[in-house]
């Protein structure tokens, strides 16, 4: 150890590190020096973004720098006090467009830009928003190819490409501290069931959280790929949506929104007809009308085969916008369709058939600036609630409640309260298990509950006695009087782990009293007599074998004898318990220590 307390391979490493930082200083004060250089020999065009009328400032707003051909050759977000500050690639023309979601773009006159000068230009933006509350859907039935003006669908195109502008800028551009929680699930046919789930956490400082394919292979290939490891199914991401290559592909439609989408407007989009040989997608961007904001994108795969197509195959990518202007994505899936085979009713030849719907996808918890600042903070789903014992009416400590198939579960306190929360959107199977039930063998038959986006479900468990569940579980057998169930597990004396395949025995010795019926002759002979006592001996016994969960159960043995209860294996045996079972109907339940 060195006197600083570090081990002399960290000393050492740490005066490499201060030298290397000396080394990395210099680099950027050089890497700086060469930019303003370079700069001075750039083509600059430098402003701010007012508001009409009064000249605040507006940030957040994005900038695009377009060419005399009009490509578009730069972008960027206004500052906190409205400026922008862009480069051009070359001498020439250009001219500037200020995009506000919600808003009319404005465009600049041509500016003349040349190396080595810098334009200034003020962006002057309209007051007055826009809305699409106003738009008529069933004037616009047909589905466009890029839309132009003058139509309503260009005027939902023109607001949902701000969006996706703004969520593909911050994808290049902004490094965000994310919390991400991904996982994959199994749901039924119809999508409603988690079957199970796999969960796994992400704190990481990243440009992207979705992005997709290259544009350029998913329109030469297609969403759905076949691959020697299995079939990959594809989402769209930002770039995708915005590219060429899908709007020359793809023609839109306005929508109007109904349940899950009511009062939203909706740019729906579709393959047009003529490509064929790959899975294309289809789908729908939904706004907010009256803030112009996309909310989320949903879509399925077209031309899938026959057997594999539902409406809940395919995806879900949803935006939010940050106070800066920025967009991100806050949560994505993916559903693909999960084959099966089975015989055909009528030829029983094996035919594939939808058995389920895997889902792959990420809920973003929690959005941070680089200096911890949070900027968004996911919704999810909440189940809570109460287990009460078996009176109903005080709480039972220490039950486990649990989502079945997933890692969701929570321990009840002394309240009985219990809280599964982080739940996406779906059905879960909910579940418990407290130590003096799970003795007994008693395993609760689900409740189905259904999880929706910020809200909690309710949802109280009540639990029967052990003297119910040893009931019930002899349901099956006619009852007899003057009968009671014993149960109980059989474990090891050291170790109290169930012991599998014990012989254990219940016996008893007993007398039957009862009365001889009048007119009838008592054993040995002589005179009819009515109302005598009548003494009977009755031996029995029980067998059972233990299985791997210790248990033996006895449905019928008589409440009053003494019943000796004896347990054997080839290795050991337990010492003879003798009890009494008091109360004819009731259930009893013991432990059996088995030693070598």
């Amino acid at each position: 150890m060195t006197t600083d307390g570090t081990h002399p391979e960290t000393a050492s490493t740490s005066r490499r590190a201060r030298r290397h930082g000396s080394w990395l200083v210099f680099a950027a004060w050089l890497a700086v020096a060469l930019a303003s250089s370079s700069s001075a020999a750039a083509q600059i065009v430098r402003g701010r973004v007012l508001e009409e009328g009064v000249g605040t400032p507006l940030s957040g707003a994005m900038i695009v720098l377009i060419d005399g051909e009009g490509t578009q050759v730069g972008r960027i977000l206004t500052d906190d006090v409205g400026r922008f500050t862009l480069r051009a690639p070359r001498d020439g023309a250009y001219t500037l467009r200020a995009d506000r979601i919600g808003y009319a773009s404005i465009a600049s006159p041509p500016l003349e830009l040349a190396s080595g000068t810098a334009a200034f230009h003020d962006m002057v933006v309209p007051v007055q928003a826009i809305a699409l509350d106003n738009i008529t859907v069933e004037g616009e039935r047909r589905c466009v190819l890029r839309p132009e003006g003058g139509l309503d669908v260009a005027r939902v195109w023109e607001e949902a490409r701000k969006a996706l502008a703004a969520a593909a800028f911050t994808d290049e551009t902004s490094i965000y501290r994310y919390v991400t929680m991904k996982y994959e699930r199994d749901l039924d046919p119809d999508a409603r069931t988690v079957r199970n789930e796999q969960r796994n956490f992400s704190d990481l400082m990243q440009r992207q959280t979705f992005v997709s394919r290259p544009v350029e292979e998913l329109m030469a290939d297609g969403f759905v790929r076949e691959e020697e490891d299995g079939t990959f199914y594809y989402a769209p991401d930002a770039n995708v949506m915005l590219s060429d290559a899908f709007l020359d592909t793809h023609c839109l439609r306005v929508r109007e929104g109904e349940d899950e989408t009511e009062g939203l407007i909706g740019l729906a989009f579709e393959p047009v007809e003529g490509r064929r040989g790959h899975i294309d997608i289809r789908g729908v961007m939904w706004l907010e009308p009256e803030s112009s904001e996309l909310q989320w994108l949903e879509y399925g795969y077209a031309d899938l085969e026959a057997e594999l197509r539902s409406r809940h195959v395919g995806g879900k990518v949803v935006f939010a916008g940050l106070p800066n202007g920025t967009w991100v994505v806050r949560e994505w899936y993916i559903r693909m369709p999960r084959p099966g085979m089975r015989p055909n009713p009528f030829t029983n030849i094996p035919e594939r058939f939808l058995a389920g719907i895997r889902e792959t996808g990420a809920v973003v918890m929690r959005i941070l600036t680089p200096l911890g600042e949070t900027l968004v903070e996911a919704e999810t789903g909440t189940i809570e609630g109460t287990v009460l014992d078996s009176l109903h009416t005080r709480p039972l400590e220490g039950a486990r409640v649990f989502a079945e198939g997933t890692d969701h579960s929570a321990v009840t306190g002394e309240d009985g309260n219990y809280r599964l929360t982080g739940l996406t959107e779906g059905v879960y199977r909910i579940s418990y298990h407290h130590p003096v039930l799970e003795e007994v063998g008693f395993a609760p038959e689900p409740v189905e509950v259904e999880v929706r986006r910020g809200e909690i479900a309710p949802l109280r468990l009540l639990t029967p006695s052990r003297r119910e569940v040893l009931r019930d579980a002899c349901a099956e057998e006619a009852a007899v009087d003057r009968t009671a169930v014993l149960a109980g597990r059989v474990v090891d004396g050291v170790s109290g782990v169930p012991v599998e395949g014990v012989l254990v025995t219940a016996t008893w010795t007993g007398w039957d009293i009862g009365t001889i019926a009048p007119g009838s002759a008592p054993r040995g002979g002589g005179d009819p007599a009515a109302g005598l006592v009548r003494l009977e001996q009755r031996d029995g016994q029980y067998e059972a074998i233990t299985g791997t969960d210790g248990r033996f159960l006895f449905c019928r043995v008589p409440a009053g004898p003494s019943v000796v209860v004896e347990a054997a294996t080839v290795d050991g045996e337990a010492e003879p318990k003798t009890l009494v079972l008091e109360e004819a109907g009731h259930a009893e339940f013991m432990i059996v220590y088995i030693r070598d």
